[in-house]
């Protein structure tokens, strides 16, 4: 893995989160550098 990874999701709890932390931890088991971060929160409140 080099430059920049995107995940994306057709929804929420589609397991974007989960797929984000196991690419990120298998990047630093490799020695990478990781920064993660969420730029828009996405979805509806419930109500």
């Amino acid at each position: 893995m080099r430059g920049v990874t995107v995940v994306t999701g057709t929804g929420t709890e589609v397991g974007k989160t989960v797929v984000t932390a196991a690419l990120a931890a298998a990047a630093l088991a490799r020695g990478l550098s990781v920064a993660v971060l969420k730029p828009a929160q996405t979805g509806l409140d419930a109500g």
